[in-house]
């Protein structure tokens, strides 16, 4: 099939990331017509040496980063055929026009055209059933309170996307059944937010060792959040009863019931009894979630004949009716768009690295998740550049503004036309020698008096994604925490392995020496067997600064609390995120911090966690940032006359009159440090 010319600009300038939105123009032809062609009649063919894969969907930045990196790593591009359904023509002339230089084939089918095929063939979509959409209303898809019974199961609210109930994620259930496949006895089928890094080939001639009864290989590695890290760690492997897919999510059944106050993230009295009782009257066999794999679409490879012999679809609608007539799973939950495919396809899925040799691996989540919390639990790049196919699944895709500026490199230098062995050593580098961001300027909100007028204002300064500051009620993951400067306190010993533990400097000068006087064995030799708890899992990152600003031999380090303190604050205003698992947004052009006056020391005797006002007021001096100053008292105090005396740009703000016009203080400030407003 024709397809336009490849038009890109790139998104990278001197090697390094930057944060841009794809931008996208279809190629016409003399006549303003798109150049993609279309023939909803044409049949899959079954010649032996040919590929097939098909493709969901209507985004083209998807489209594009997808079916280039396919192409782009298949030795033999023209024998791979790519049929597209989309419910977005002018999305697939867009990705056409971007693909004319790789050789491969595109065949594109108009969703509705895939319906009325379907009709034909014996099968109503669950879309077109009087019962579709009847959980939830309005635009936003909010679950019917009416709805609700002792067999739902309640989402929790992070579980709630429109996606789930999406036409286009639930025709996958009828692949099978398209006239275009019905002479294919396999396909691949791809997610629109992959980057594929081998030859699909090898995926394509899989299919011979599946164990008998399986109709699907997939990925069966997750990452999942650890409240007491607040991070993403990676787990591997897991089963049906641990997944969050599933409401047992991990617990045991007593402790997923719904009661008093807990209304959300458990199920109705009667789930359990029910779900087991339709599963054993579908399936004849017991429900043991246990035994069950957890896995995820993304790239698979269907067995069409398996499928079509085990009469799949009829069992995956089976459970749609028993959903609508038992109220189980609400449509905008992940309960209803993935995890019913695991009840349909109970028994039938096999793991890539058990029937693909050498193994396919395949990094899911990487829409979620931020490399710095790869780094945190012990990732390197080789993660990323070892694999055969990235999945960035989540809400955070590489073409958007605010993806995360390493993962989003082979995204990237997928469109500049590389592949993974030439964009490898782009990542490890940039890794190794950590993002250098050119920000425009540096901040620091510094008050006086009460708490509360400066946690409002950080509230609002954190609404604009140019800014790099965080308020304590920030939920970001991986950002600067507010208080960074705040000295040494117990809720360090509450949480030691958290993340963002290693982003305060009290909590590095604290322990920093503890590790200086074991540089040997836990950084040199690597026997951490006796080292602190509360530092084990930051050791990474404290070893490296040992390194750095330690004195002495290997044995006996000594550490110089100022240059280390100079060290922090610099790497901060400078927006150098080598110095911890801490990050700004890809977005930021100003990056900041808060204070408190009591943070700093102007007393000996003082706590000896707060920052020695000459430490302070020497880092001060060097990066010289913008200041905030939110004042409560009319006398000027000594802090405030050492800031004149520096000679920085200093803002004064009443605490009182900000708090009691936020928005023009907000104002007032952005425009100071020099970014837009929201």
């Amino acid at each position: 099939m024709a397809v336009g010319a490849f038009l890109w600009a790139s998104l990278l300038l001197a090697g390094q990331p930057f944060a841009a939105q794809l931008t996208l123009e279809a190629e016409t032809d003399s006549l303003g017509t798109p150049v993609v062609a279309y023939n909803v009649m044409e049949v899959a063919s079954t010649g032996a040496d040919e590929v097939h894969l098909c493709i969901f969907s209507g985004r083209t930045e998807g489209l594009v980063g997808t079916l280039k990196s396919v192409a782009l790593h298949a030795q033999e591009p023209e024998k791979v055929h790519v049929w597209i359904v989309t419910d977005d023509i002018s999305a697939v002339d867009k990705a056409g026009s971007y693909l004319s230089d790789t050789g491969i084939n595109l065949h594109a089918i108009n969703l509705d055209d895939a319906v009325e095929d379907l009709k034909t063939n014996g099968y109503k979509p669950i879309w077109l059933w009087d019962e579709y959409k009847t959980s939830v209303y309005g635009p936003d898809g909010v679950m019917r309170q009416e709805w609700v019974n002792e067999n739902t199961a309640r989402p929790f609210d992070w579980d709630h996307d429109l996606m789930h109930m999406h036409r286009l994620n639930h025709l996958r259930f009828y692949i099978p059944h398209l006239s275009q496949f019905k002479d294919l006895d396999r396909i691949i089928f791809l997610d629109d937010d992959l980057i594929v890094q081998t030859d699909v080939r090898q995926a394509w001639d899989s299919k011979e060792n599946f164990p008998k009864g399986s109709v699907m290989a997939g990925t069966c590695d997750f990452w999942r959040y650890r409240t007491g890290l607040s991070s993403y760690v990676f787990e591997g492997r897991s089963n049906y009863a641990r997944s969050f897919t599933l409401p047992q999510g991990g617990r045991s059944l007593d402790h997923t019931y719904c009661y008093g106050w807990k209304k959300q993230g458990c199920v109705g009295g009667n789930h359990w009894t029910n779900l087991n009782k339709r599963f054993e009257e579908i399936h004849g066999k017991k429900y043991k979630p246990w035994d069950q794999t957890e896995w995820n679409f993304g790239y698979v490879l269907f067995d069409l004949t398996a499928w079509r012999k085990q009469k799949l679809t009829d069992i995956y609608e089976k459970w749609m009716k028993v959903n609508y007539e038992d109220h189980i799973y609400p449509e905008t939950s992940v309960m209803f768009g993935l995890g019913i495919a695991y009840m349909a396809f109970y028994d039938r899925v096999s793991c890539w690295e058990d029937v693909s040799k050498p193994a396919i691996n395949i990094r899911d989540g990487l829409g979620y998740i931020s490399f710095s919390e790869m780094q945190f639990t012990g990732m390197t790049d080789s993660y990323l550049t070892s694999a055969s196919v990235l999945h960035y699944d989540g809400k955070s895709k590489p073409w958007m503004a605010n993806a995360d500026m390493i993962l989003r490199i082979p995204y990237e230098k997928t469109l500049e036309g590389l592949t993974l062995k030439e964009y490898a050593p782009i990542v490890k580098k940039v890794v190794k020698e950590g993002l250098q961001r050119n920000l425009n300027s540096s901040f620091l909100v510094v008050t006086d008096g009460s708490y509360n007028t400066a946690y409002s204002l950080l509230e609002e300064l954190e609404k604009n994604e140019q800014l790099c500051i965080s308020s304590p009620k920030s939920t970001d993951r991986v950002s600067f925490p507010a208080e960074m400067f705040e000295p040494y306190s117990s809720n360090f010993e509450k949480t030691p392995n958290r993340l963002k533990n290693q982003c305060y400097f009290s909590f590095v000068s604290h322990h920093i020496q503890e590790v200086a006087q074991n540089y040997h064995q836990w950084c040199v030799e690597g026997d951490r067997s006796q080292s602190n708890q509360y530092i084990a899992q930051h050791l990474p990152m404290m070893c490296s600064l040992v390194a750095k600003h330690g004195e002495g031999e290997n044995s006996d380090k000594k550490i110089n609390r100022m240059d280390l303190f100079s060290h922090f604050f610099e790497r901060l205003m400078t927006g150098d995120e080598s110095l911890s698992a801490c990050t700004c947004p890809a977005t930021t052009t100003s990056a900041g911090a808060f204070i408190h006056t009591d943070y700093v020391s102007f007393n000996k005797k003082g706590n000896s966690d707060a920052i020695p006002a000459n430490v302070f007021l020497s880092s001060l001096e060097a990066v010289r940032p913008k200041i905030i100053f939110l004042k409560e008292g009319k006398e000027d105090s000594r802090f405030e006359r050492n800031l004149e005396a520096l000679g920085l740009q200093v803002r004064t703000e009443s605490s009182t009159d900000c708090m009691n016009s936020m928005t023009k203080c907000v104002e007032n400030v952005q425009q100071f440090i020099g970014v837009e407003g929201l």
